[in-house]
């Protein structure tokens, strides 16, 4: 598989696990961190018959009322006005929020089943509309200020925006537990909201995290598109966003926790357009020597992070000269561990696609038929071009390859367990603007039909494949 430049970092899980907004912090602030002292007046009202003193996340149906003084007096111990703005709209919701014992036990909204989607639409719009205000109210997340904190650094209009938003997550918030989609479906969901989000905050650069402030701008951006969209498209992509949100499996998970599968479902040359599919062979006429190839090795890269432990495997489903293939990449973090689906035809990606640990990339898919690249003679300073699969991962360079071949060698000097010829390749993935190209170096295992990127260069750092293992069932 050919290197075509760095891959932007995935956007959309790293967008919940830090837009840890002041919302999040009330939430746990008030579901967790209130609680009813030995100086309270409800003292009395909030004992068992042990005398023991009860918190405010242990309290249930079965236990009295909680009082709007009662709430007050809680608003008063921790330094607040309680007939100041923020006290008052605090008092309300405190009222409602002590007096749910589904709320209280933490069993509604982000921590109880799936939302239902206009719960899940209400909720993104007051998000939004809370990270509007800016960087500061956005970037409280950076330490875990208490609720009279809030009071004090954010304004009235910014402290009720919060309180909407706790309110539309913890009270009387409806449910679908039985909605759900395809894994397929789910996939093109997390891409479509992954790739947006990459387009608001900009591609250039993205190899670093994107700063607090970018992530709040974007993910706005965002979610005034997802506002715009379709009904059924919006059901969809605010399902994955909230699969995150509420603490379950995304999509790009569920796909690296059993890669083959996914493979089945989304890489067969029969899901083809049939002005691509009717220039490929007929199933059994280009009969390969294998079932099953495995490759193990590992990169070592100049390009930060990218070095690491890779396993690549190809399957030979029908014999008909097309393989499916996946390959999997660590880096030196866990966190940056990849798999990367092809469905190639010789050297030639019929289709593509990218998950990472965090978030998916778009199915790229070839919008020209294929040439038949598959026995090309092994003649040195020979030139040809082909096209790449489409929207290509990193948009700086052009969906073309330029190749020249450079010689061949047996298989068997990369591996002893391969057979044939290796027809080794050198191609280059001109950029858009006037910076260097990508350069990939390859090698074309014409007895199996396969191709193998063994090097490559990008913005002058390179890197090579170091293979150690080829198993050939």
């Amino acid at each position: 598989m050919q290197r075509h430049g760095p891959v932007p970092l995935p956007f959309l899980a790293n967008a919940p696990m830090r837009l840890n907004i002041a919302t999040a912090v009330l939430v746990l602030s008030l579901s967790s961190g209130v609680s009813f002292g030995n100086d309270s007046p409800a003292q009395s009202k909030l004992s068992t018959e042990s005398g023991k003193t009860l918190s405010s996340n242990k309290l249930s149906s079965a236990q009295p009322k909680i009082s709007t003084e009662m709430v007050r007096q809680i608003i008063r111990n921790k330094n607040i006005d309680p007939d100041s703005p923020q006290g008052l709209r605090l008092a309300t919701f405190l009222v409602r929020f002590f007096n749910d014992p589904q709320a209280l036990a933490g069993k509604t909204g982000l921590s109880g089943p799936t939302i239902a989607p206009e719960a899940r639409l209400r909720i993104l719009r007051l998000m939004s509309k809370v990270m509007s205000f800016g960087q500061e109210a956005c970037g409280l997340s950076r330490r875990t200020p208490d609720v009279a904190e809030l009071t004090r650094t954010l304004s009235p209009e910014e402290f009720n925006a919060n309180i909407a938003l706790v309110e539309a997550m913890t009270l009387n918030v409806p449910t679908s537990p039985d909605e759900h989609y395809p894994l397929a479906d789910r996939v093109s969901a997390n891409a479509t909201v992954n790739e947006a989000a990459l387009d608001a905050v900009g591609r250039s650069n993205l190899e670093k995290m994107p700063t607090q402030a970018q992530l709040c701008s974007a993910m706005t951006e965002v979610f005034a598109k997802l506002d715009k969209m379709p009904e059924p498209e919006q059901r969809r992509l605010t399902f994955e966003i909230f699969q995150l949100l509420q603490g379950r499996p995304g999509a790009p998970e569920l796909v690296m926790a059993d890669p083959e599968a996914y493979l089945n479902l989304v890489f067969d040359e029969r899901q083809l357009s049939p002005r691509i599919l009717s220039r490929l062979p007929k199933d059994g006429s280009r009969p390969l020597p294998f079932k099953r190839i495995v490759i193990e090795g590992a990169w070592v890269s100049e390009i930060e992070g990218e070095s690491g432990p890779v396993r690549e495997t190809f399957v030979n489903r029908r014999n008909n000269g097309v393989v499916a293939e996946w390959l999997e990449s660590s880096g030196e973090q866990a966190d940056n561990a990849s798999i990367t689906f092809a469905l190639t035809y010789g050297i030639e990606n019929l289709r593509g696609q990218t998950i990472l640990k965090g978030g998916a990339y778009r199915l790229a898919n070839l919008r020209t038929p294929p040439l038949d690249l598959t026995n090309i003679s092994a003649i040195p300073g020979k030139t040809f071009r082909y096209a790449l699969s489409e929207p290509e991962l990193n948009s700086d360079y052009l969906p073309e390859h330029q190749c020249e071949i450079v010689g061949s060698h047996p298989a068997s000097e990369i591996s002893s367990s391969l057979e044939g010829n290796a027809i080794e390749l050198l191609c280059v993935v001109p950029r858009r603007n006037k910076g260097l190209p990508a350069t990939n170096r390859s090698v074309l295992l014409q007895h199996y039909g396969i191709a193998l990127n063994l090097g490559w260069t990008v913005d002058d750092k390179s890197g090579k494949y170091v293979i150690t293992k080829a198993a050939v069932e």
